[in-house]
């Protein structure tokens, strides 16, 4: 009676293997783009958050942070999903470096092996910056009440948009001068950021704006000298061991 209890079971269970083998979907190409497409929040997210943070940033992401999130791809994920993409743009249209050996103060220390990793990694990097950045305009603008952790998310928003503002400029590079080209990695990267930061406060303050740039740089700088401390600190405790 045991043997034959056990081997109804075993062919019951085959049946339902079976049987759920026939009715699960196979893991193809559109089976994987789903589950990536999912993992990011794209199929609702990412293009609303690039509209947006494009058209209307300021009222993004006070929106973001104040009303409506269900719309919004999540800000880290937003930032670390377009610094991959923009790597990999930017590794397709850079232009050629000139054949010259690039000196530096820094050359062959541990700081120059942190800051190419910082670079390869944008990322991190920038939710990095983000957090200093943030540290400094929470002490500029503290009367507005926002906590450190709502101005990292502002700072992810509009570091990952100023990426975005930059690929897209990429394949224009060639046919621009060097001065041209000049003054749109400075909109991207310090412009934009900046008026974004002022307007999420308070747009109607013009000294908004010039706080919101001392910020930018005092935080910017914050991580160099970390670097350069960090570095020169492994250096100082390599030579004595």
């Amino acid at each position: 009676m045991t043997t034959s209890s056990g081997a109804h079971r075993a062919v019951d269970d085959d049946h339902a293997e079976k049987k759920g083998v026939d009715s699960l979907a196979r893991i193809d190409r559109h089976y994987v783009s789903h589950e990536l497409f999912h993992l990011f929040h794209l199929e609702k997210g990412f293009l609303f958050n690039f509209k947006e943070l494009l058209v209307r940033p300021a009222a993004s992401i006070r929106e973001f942070l104040f009303v409506n999130r269900s719309r919004h791809m999540k800000p880290i994920a937003y930032l670390i999903f377009s610094a991959l993409l923009y790597t990999f743009i930017y590794n397709y249209f850079k232009p050629p470096r000139a054949s010259v050996v690039e000196e530096s103060y820094f050359h062959g220390s541990s700081v120059e092996t942190i800051q190419h990793w910082l670079d390869a990694h944008f990322g991190y990097t920038y939710i990095i910056k983000s957090f200093f950045v943030a540290f400094v305009v929470k002490l500029l603008f503290r009367k507005y009440q926002l906590n450190i952790f709502e101005i990292m998310t502002m700072m992810c928003f509009v570091s990952a948009q100023g990426l975005w503002i930059i690929a897209f400029l990429l394949p224009l590079h060639p046919l621009l001068t060097q001065t041209a080209n000049n003054i749109i990695l400075i909109g991207a990267s310090v412009l934009y950021p900046v008026i974004v930061i002022a307007q999420v406060f308070d747009r109607s303050k013009p000294l908004n704006y010039l706080k919101a740039l001392i910020g930018y740089f005092v935080g910017n700088t914050l991580v160099f000298l970390i670097v350069v401390a960090s570095g020169l600190t492994i250096d100082w405790l390599a030579k004595l061991l």
